[in-house]
């Protein structure tokens, strides 16, 4: 019961990304690819915030 209440109380939101918001993370994704840099990307899942780094081997068109 109080794991389910903290699990509640800690949950977020998913944020809502604009045009220009999509537009910059489309950018970042395109440069760390053609320069072959790492990159740490900030993801909603679930109701949480996950943090991923690394290289980005590819993009899916």
């Amino acid at each position: 019961m109080i794991k389910e209440w903290k699990k509640e109380q800690s949950f977020i939101k998913r944020p809502k990304l604009d045009e220009w918001q999509l537009e910059d993370f489309q950018l970042t994704i395109s440069q760390a690819l053609n320069e072959n840099k790492p990159v740490q990307i900030t993801t909603w899942a679930n109701g949480e915030i996950v943090i991923t780094e690394g290289l980005i081997q590819e993009v899916d068109k």
